[in-house]
């Protein structure tokens, strides 16, 4: 931001030592000494409803009045060109009568009266946070009067200062319109004096007006636009359209307000840009200001809501995200709404730390909460940031009261596949068998993995006929086995439970399994492998019946184990027991006796 020198002089009454000034206002007095009296100002009563009244000032030398609901009235007429408009926090009205040399006081019920005289051409007034009156003439300078009319020189220097404005940190903004096109500035002076330029090469100006949230609000006679100033001084257009727009205002709600003598209306913009018109058919209507707001004080709490103003957020660009945090209700205070912060996404590691809290100015209906991403090295897929918000005894929550900003991880993932590198167990020993899960890509840090068995098929049972290591026992579906920090796999081992149920060979199929919450790695081939578990009992296909002969066992008390071929032939095949009767593989006969007998195929 350029810095122009700019005369200055601090807050005391007016000095006659200044030479320039002492002439100025002898040529002055003299002026009104030779045009007679003030001119006689007129009132109109002041019953119009409880609200925030706007004035505006006309060509015709009168200031109107515009209740909440557009109704017009003449507040006050007889004056030559009223210009500048200010209301101190009495309600008492101050307008600049550029053409007599005077600055007006009106009281709330309407009694007029000079409260300063001899200001050569007075033209925008303003007030700040103290309850001292700021005014400019219209040659380059600004005089600051106190509550009790003493003023003095408060800057000079400049060409032709238009318009004020003061901002909630208590900087003075000042419009200098210059001699021509493109040459008008807007410079900044801080609380303690200091100045500055915080805009140049702008055209010719009458309206400046600062938004609570820190926004500076400029009007451009010449070309009908409006523009926004943040408070580093970014311009944007703001409206456009106008014609020959001159004062701005906002009310207690932050809607902004426009004179446009051009087209003899009043316009009122709400703070997404949407025009429409709260008066018309007024006589070039110039400066405006708002009366304090006589409504009653409503107490129902306020309601707030969360949306994502930005959803996405990502590391690749740094690109924010945001929440909007909204109220509705009364904004003439600021607010303070609580919330929690939720999601996959790690405060301080994946984005910068939210707080707790956020403040929603006063005159303003919403703030931001600013997703921040950290751009790190771990590759850890997409992340949420989730924000709820808190409930609180000054203001009411309603839906949605919890929204979701995601952050794009900019790391390549790694892909994971499953081998079996040990794919023969055994109930004898038992002999595990063993799964190895790797990882491509970096290898910085953990990596959890998740996993099932069943999904690609297998016959074995979890628990029945076999463990694992690590366990699963009591874990819900997927499992999951974490690689290590500068590993690249992971083992998974099938530990063969020994029962003593003859069965056929089983099989245990594990198949990996999407990480659906993170998305911290990818899925490659091959994804599933399978380890093939061999029983060690005896299997039987038919306890009596071998090679087509039928074994029979007579427990009627002879105790003998007939045998019959496959033409009904009967022997004796054992004599002296009877009982239970198996062949095993090799068609040894067992007998259940008491004892347990083998009787050889031969």
């Amino acid at each position: 931001m350029k810095t122009k020198t700019l005369a200055m002089k601090t807050q005391r009454p007016h000095s006659l030592k200044i030479l320039a000034v002492s002439l100025l206002l002898s040529v002055i007095a003299s002026s009104a000494q030779e045009t007679g009296s003030l001119p006689t100002v007129t009132m109109a009563a002041n019953n119009s409803a409880p609200g925030q009244d706007l004035f505006v000032s006309e060509a015709n030398g009168s200031v109107a009045k515009i209740s909440p609901d557009g109704a017009q009235s003449i507040f006050a007429a007889g004056m030559k060109r009223p210009l500048g408009l200010a209301v101190d926090r009495a309600g008492n009205l101050f307008v600049a009568d550029g053409f007599s040399a005077t600055i007006y006081k009106f009281t709330p019920d309407g009694a007029g009266s000079a409260f300063a005289t001899n200001i050569y051409s007075p033209f925008a007034l303003a007030f700040d946070s103290a309850g001292n009156l700021f005014a400019t003439d219209d040659y380059g300078s600004v005089y600051v009067f106190n509550p009790d009319g003493a003023h003095s020189l408060f800057a000079s220097g400049m060409q032709h200062t238009s318009a004020l404005a003061f901002d909630s940190a208590g900087n003075l903004f000042v419009t200098d319109s210059g001699s021509a096109s493109n040459d008008a500035h807007i410079y900044k002076f801080t609380p303690v004096g200091a100045g500055s330029t915080f805009a140049s090469g702008l055209d010719e100006s009458y309206g400046l007006a600062s938004k609570s949230a820190g926004d500076l609000f400029y009007s451009d006679y010449l070309t009908g636009d409006i523009y926004r100033f943040t408070a580093e001084g970014q311009q944007s257009t703001f409206a456009s359209g106008l014609n020959y727009p001159d004062g701005l205002a906002f009310d207690g709600a932050g809607i902004l307000y426009v004179a446009d003598p051009g087209s003899g209306n009043i316009y009122k913009f709400t703070t997404d840009g949407a025009r429409s018109t709260l008066a018309s058919g007024l006589n070039g209507p110039t400066f405006i200001a708002f009366a304090p707001n006589t409504a009653p004080v409503d107490t129902t709490p306020p309601t707030v809501t969360v949306t994502t103003g930005d959803s996405s957020a990502g590391e690749n660009d740094l690109n924010a995200g945001w929440f909007t945090i909204s109220r509705t209700g009364d904004t003439g205070a600021a607010l303070t709404v609580y919330f929690t912060i939720g999601g996959t996404a790690t405060s301080g590691s994946d984005y910068q730390p939210l707080g707790d809290s956020v403040s929603i100015p006063a005159g303003a209906v919403s703030a931001d909460v600013v997703v921040q991403p950290i751009d790190d090295s771990e590759a850890e897929g997409t992340e949420t940031v989730v924000l709820t918000l808190s409930s609180n005894a000054v203001y009411m929550l309603e839906s949605p009261s919890s929204a979701t900003v995601t952050i794009t991880d900019n790391d390549t993932l790694p892909v994971l596949t499953v081998q079996v590198t040990d794919p023969n167990a055994s109930e004898t020993g038992p002999d595990p068998g063993t799964f190895t899960i790797s990882r491509s890509g970096d290898t910085n840090s953990d990596l959890t993995v998740y996993y099932t068995f069943g999904l690609g098929g297998g016959t074995a049972s979890y628990g029945t006929d076999y463990q694992t290591v690590p366990g699963t026992a009591g874990n819900p579906l997927p499992y999951s086995v974490t690689i290590p920090a500068s590993a690249t796999s992971v083992a998974v081992t099938v530990v063969p439970i020994d029962d003593d149920e003859p069965e056929p060979s089983e099989t245990v199929v594990l198949t990996l399994y999407p990480d659906y919450a993170h998305e911290a790695y990818k899925i490659g081939e091959p994804a599933n492998a399978t380890v093939t578990i061999a029983d060690n009992d005896p299997v039987v296909t038919d306890p009596t019946i071998r090679a087509g002969n039928l074994f029979v066992s007579d427990g009627s008390g002879r105790g003998n184990i007939y045998q019959f071929a496959p033409d009904g032939t009967r022997s004796t095949f054992a004599s002296g027991l009877s009982g239970g009767l198996a062949f095993d593989q090799a068609d040894n006969l067992f007998v259940a006796a008491g004892d347990i007998y083998k009787f050889a195929p031969d």
